[in-house]
């Protein structure tokens, strides 16, 4: 494992959430990414995320920054470029 680079999250409290979100730099598209084992165990105890295609990811983050891409819907332009 690698050592996270040094930051601080202030939780002020209150009704707000506070989420988490990954990001990776130019994985394979079809690339599945999973916690490692030894993180699940170390957080939960059990594996409760199977894991993520990169590329179903990333459209889904930068499609739903743009109310446009929301209406025509990133899956059309996913099917089109798995095909």
């Amino acid at each position: 494992l690698w050592k996270s680079t040094l930051h601080r999250v202030i939780y002020r409290g209150g009704d707000k959430y506070r989420i988490s979100v990954l990001f990776f730099y130019e994985l394979d598209f079809e690339a599945v990414v999973r916690p490692l084992e030894k993180c699940v165990q170390r957080a939960w105890g059990k594996r409760i995320h199977e894991g993520s295609a990169y590329g179903e990811h990333l459209l889904t983050t930068v499609f739903n920054n743009f109310s446009y891409s929301k209406k025509a819907g990133w899956r059309v332009f996913w099917e089109k470029i798995r095909s």
